[in-house]
């Protein structure tokens, strides 16, 4: 039995990196043969493409798109490392299909698998394509048995070009699971029957992530990772607050040491912190499964809160978010109970290898 995973793969992302490599290894050692199909879209790829031209006004002829390519050089140059170390990752670690396919149409070439699963992450998300949402994550391209795991739609709102995806493929899926419960209503008001199962970064063990911890270079002993994509006033309040607290060193994604991480890097830092401050949903996954103290800020962008909070719920640690009650009782140095956590978890994560081991089954 082969199966093909469609998902974000390769796109330097630590999240995307580490849930693709964590749905293709547990496959692979309880399923069957399982790939990540090498589907690469221009408008994915475009933005860490040293060639690319993507400002209009800079495409008129050779002399300026030269001139564009040598003026934004330096700012790409300067995440070199990164792109290394994500390419030694996923050459020795992600299973990944050949040859490199670029589009729906090449995918349609490709006859080799008997199930296609997309997902996990936001596959689905209407933002992530320039035309709203990619045909080709919903497997309209693929006649044998196809499955959703963990699919996101990134928010609790979709496009009309989604909607007639979801109403047009999904129909034809054998099983819909999804990361987030307001996913779960989206397809509902389309007709479609869904479950809720977790992010495959938690069906592997910790001893597994553990494995690939390497740590950056002139590293202090102790400090804090703050990790988060908007910089709100919450986030900086919280940052600002446990470090003065603590009088520890801030380590944070603007630093050269970041910068220059990989996603083994990324696990090491997250295990290895003090306190991790954060808007990153897998930044709090990773928090949970390397039993790693953590708070989450909230965000200006209140679909990655959303997400974010779907598996504090889950895991019973709603209290981890920052706030004025968090504050004014010194929350903030409140010390987690991993073992509750992990047994608040290990619920979701059976049921979510009790779907797999249905729904993956080539005889029904």
């Amino acid at each position: 039995m082969k199966i093909g995973i469609l998902t974000c793969h390769d796109v330097y992302n630590f999240g995307a990196t580490l849930q693709a490599y964590a749905l293709c290894k547990y496959l692979n050692d309880n399923v069957g043969q399982a790939e990540i199909i090498n589907y690469k879209p221009r408008y994915l790829y475009k933005l860490i493409d040293f060639m690319e031209v993507d400002v209009p006004k800079w495409k008129k002829n050779v002399f300026t798109r030269w001139f564009y390519r040598l003026f934004t050089a330096p700012s790409k140059f300067k995440y070199i490392k990164k792109y290394i170390r994500y390419k030694e990752f996923n050459q020795k670690y992600l299973k990944i299909s050949t040859p490199t396919l670029k589009n729906n149409e090449d995918l349609k070439k490709v006859k080799k698998w008997d199930i296609c699963i997309c997902g996990s992450d936001q596959i689905w998300n209407s933002s992530t394509s320039p035309l709203g949402n990619d045909v080709a994550y919903f497997l309209g391209f693929h006649n044998g048995i196809k499955i959703a795991y963990a699919a996101s739609f990134g928010g609790k709102n979709i496009s009309a070009r989604g909607k007639k995806y979801i109403e047009t493929y999904l129909p034809m899926f054998k099983a819909i699971s999804v990361r987030e419960k307001s996913a779960l209503d989206i397809l509902k008001q389309c007709g479609i029957n869904a479950v809720h199962v977790v992010d495959p970064v938690f069906l592997l063990n910790r001893n597994v992530w553990t494995n690939f911890v390497r740590m950056p270079q002139n590293m202090p002993r102790k400090y804090i990772l703050a990790y988060g994509y908007d910089n709100s006033d919450e986030f900086s309040e919280a940052l600002k607050e446990y470090a003065n607290v603590t009088e520890l060193p801030v380590v944070s994604i603007n630093t050269k040491i970041f910068r220059n991480a990989g996603p083994r890097e990324f696990i090491g830092l997250v295990q290895n912190a003090t306190m991790v401050i954060t808007t990153s949903f897998h930044a709090t996954a990773f928090s949970i499964i390397l039993h790693t103290p953590f708070i989450v800020a909230k965000t200006k962008n209140d679909d990655l809160f959303e997400r974010i909070d779907n598996i504090l719920t889950m895991s019973g640690l709603q209290n981890r978010k920052y706030s004025e009650l968090m504050k004014m009782q010194n929350g903030i140095l409140e010390k987690i109970d991993f073992e509750r956590t992990d047994s608040c978890m290990k619920k979701y994560i059976n049921e979510s290898k009790l779907f797999l081991s249905n729904v993956v089954n080539i005889d029904d």
